[in-house]
């Protein structure tokens, strides 16, 4: 009887401990950011120029368990929308955009490092792992009306791509295509998360890692704002294996050959609601 008195004790105790120090939260939040494209073959041509871009994700929701004022998990839910461009350039003239669309169900799991106090602001940093699931996606190359025959390397790796160019392309066999004289604007759907061809499309997921610094303002006693600095970047090639394998198997087309991945730089705003209470007012009852 003793025994069980003293581990029933001890029991209760172990409980009142760790509900007075685990606190969890859930919340909203939007980020901003930017896509850079890390991939050396494109990025050494000067043919192809980055343009400057700015996204948003729309929405993300997050539930978080705090152990301590010092350590806790969150997991978060978010739908990203990429759009980023390269400006294609012929001996200074601009003769067309390789254009990437992209949209994401992201779901990060992140471990997070808090300072442990007990002020109205502290900071934070979060890192983690990331599973990045297409919902959408195409890669085009949207070519300007020519005033002179141009010739460009695009990234042909099938038979059928040929016919999507305009009439009177001719194939250098060389991983370059000469333009006809005067041609007419037109889009070129070089990757598609729909298609059906698995030389066509995406990986249907993605591994990242996500990291970055944040601050915590308490705003009432059971809600706080986060400002989250944040720096994603996608470990696995965003293209599926069997295209990488058949640019590796093409010597013409050394400029696509190169390893793809991502890097998304952004910052991240939300709003959370603390059911045990937000620290700065909790502190300030007691």
């Amino acid at each position: 009887m003793k025994k069980a008195l003293v581990a029933l004790t001890l029991v209760a105790f172990i409980s009142g401990t760790a509900k007075s120090q685990i606190n969890v939260h859930v919340g909203l939040n939007t980020t901003v950011n930017t896509l850079l494209l890390l991939d050396k073959g494109i990025n050494s041509d000067p043919s192809y120029i980055t343009v400057n871009n700015i996204n948003f994700a729309p929405i993300g929701f997050s539930f978080g368990i705090d152990f301590s004022n010092k350590f806790g998990l969150q997991l978060e839910t978010i739908r990203a929308i990429y759009d980023m461009a390269y400006k294609i350039k012929q001996q200074q003239e601009e003769i067309g955009e390789l254009r990437f669309h992209m949209e994401y169900i992201q779901i990060p799991m992140l471990l997070r490092f808090m300072n442990g106090g007990t002020g109205q602001a502290r900071m934070n940093f979060m890192l983690g792992p990331q599973i990045s699931l297409i919902t959408a996606g195409t890669e085009t190359i949207a070519l300007y009306q020519a005033a002179a025959d141009q010739q460009m390397a695009i990234p042909d790796v099938t038979e059928a791509t040929l016919s999507e160019f305009p009439a009177g392309t001719i194939d250098n066999g060389d991983g370059t295509y000469t333009m006809p004289t005067n041609m007419p604007a037109s889009e070129i759907e070089l990757l598609s998360s729909i298609a059906t061809n698995q030389l066509e499309t995406f990986r249907n997921q993605e591994l990242h890692i996500v990291g970055g610094f944040g601050l915590d303002v308490d705003v009432s006693p059971k809600l706080y704002l986060s400002l989250f600095v944040k720096g994603d970047y996608g470990i696995t090639d965003m293209r599926n294996g069997e295209l990488i394998d058949a640019l590796a198997n093409n010597a013409n087309l050394k400029y696509f050959t190169e390893r793809r991945a991502s890097l998304a730089l952004g910052v991240q705003i939300g709003v959370h609601y603390m059911f045990n209470g937000t620290r700065f007012f909790l502190n300030a009852i007691r």
